[in-house]
């Protein structure tokens, strides 16, 4: 019989049941095309003592369940857990206190990053899980008996999957370094939630300052307006259109409509607020505006970082690495623009920072000093790059 929590007296149990478990196994399922923040339909739970179905939709609220997953000792497992996480921070304004992403630490055995929770227990327990309702409505009520297994698989293998990701983890030494990206991985969700957010969509840019701060005022300006809408974001003004007009530095409605797209009819309603916060936008002073970001270097780098990014997989494969976990080749090119132009004001880049400077740093290193040269060993293997240190 699966355990359906849609009654406070039931709820109550849960939160007792949950307080005694020394981990929780959590996934959720949402809607997130109709709202301004996506609606939360399941809640799906394992516990040490069972397993359970948590209804939000048939409460006011389900808060105390998110103020006790941030507290006590227990651990909470999720696989690809950012967007799960993010009700929690809704909730509480922070994260559980132990947490475990499976499709992180994966990574950290060599198996794909990102992998899907699917194939990850195909690959690691031999269990194939049904896929039969992915196009599911999770809003409608009642839900089948499938809907509800097909929610509580989600959960019902990821403390194995743990148990088995985490012993591996621990046998090739590596906790350390799980730990360091699980802490990098709560601070980039939580920085989400941060008066910064806006520069998610202007990373790499090299837009000066005052096309920044065009980003900045329109970001948030569309957040409130949606906000009050009760709709996603993009459906007020969409990314690219907020890039394109940081780009040109116009509040002029006519030369706004030059732009494509903002010639139609569905965006006439809001061209003069655009234009009244780009005005307001392009009088604010130099001390207010945004700092100057690392600038993308990849059109200087381009041969260089290609051929640091081949050594990039072999080094990966040598360790047992998921590639894309380690970094990809915009990490790589920014360590070769931080280490060929001190002079240039780049922050640390990522492979130069804890235990990728010890797998892939320093090899580096010595390939950009010539203590090391890269050759072809057998362009048939799987490895067909190999390393070797120069003769002095």
């Amino acid at each position: 019989m699966i355990n359906y929590v849609d009654n406070q007296a039931d709820f109550f149990r849960l939160l007792s049941d949950l307080e005694e478990s020394r981990w929780i196994a959590l996934d959720t399922e949402f809607v997130s095309e109709r709202h301004f923040h996506p609606q939360l339909c399941l809640v799906q739970l394992a516990y040490e003592s069972g397993a359970a179905i948590l209804d939000p939709l048939a409460f006011k609220d389900i808060n105390a369940f998110w103020k006790l997953l941030t507290q006590g000792d227990h651990e909470t497992i999720v696989h690809a857990g950012r967007a799960d996480l993010e009700f929690c921070i809704r909730a509480t304004g922070t994260l559980p206190r132990k947490l475990f992403d499976t499709q992180l630490a994966a990574g950290f055995i060599g198996c794909d990053f990102p992998a899907g929770c699917a194939n990850l227990i195909s690959k690691v327990l031999k269990v194939d899980l049904p896929n039969t309702e992915t196009r599911t409505d999770w809003t409608r009520r009642p839900l089948t008996r499938s809907q509800l297994e097909y929610g509580l698989d989600d959960v019902r293998y990821l403390h194995p999957l743990r148990t088995y990701i985490g012993g591996r983890i621990e046998k090739l030494g590596r906790w350390s370094w799980f730990e360091e990206d699980m802490n990098a991985w709560k601070e980039k969700l939580l920085w989400q939630f941060g008066p910064d957010r806006w520069e998610k969509l202007v990373q790499n840019s090299t837009f000066d300052q005052r096309s920044l701060a065009i980003v900045r005022e329109l970001y948030f300006w569309r957040e409130r307006r949606a906000q009050l809408a009760d709709c996603p974001v993009k459906r007020i003004l969409r990314d690219d259109l907020i890039i394109e007009l940081a780009r040109r530095q116009v509040f002029d409605i006519e030369r706004i409509k030059e732009v494509r797209d903002f010639a139609q009819s569905n965006y006439a309603g809001i061209l003069e607020p655009i234009s009244d916060v780009i005005r307001h936008t392009m009088r604010l002073p130099k001390r207010e505006l945004p700092q100057l970001m690392d600038h993308d270097p990849s059109s200087k780098m381009t041969v260089l970082g290609q051929l640091l990014y081949s050594a990039l997989g072999t080094i990966c494969k040598q360790n047992n690495l998921a590639c894309n976990l380690v970094g990809n080749p915009t990490d790589v090119r920014k360590w070769a623009m931080w280490r060929l132009n001190p002079k240039l004001n780049i922050s640390e880049p990522i492979l130069e920072q804890g235990w990728r400077k010890q797998v892939v740093g320093s090899v580096f290193d010595e390939l950009i000093s010539g203590n090391m040269v890269i050759r072809v060993a057998d362009p048939t293997s799987e490895e067909p790059l190999e390393f070797l240190r120069k003769v002095q």
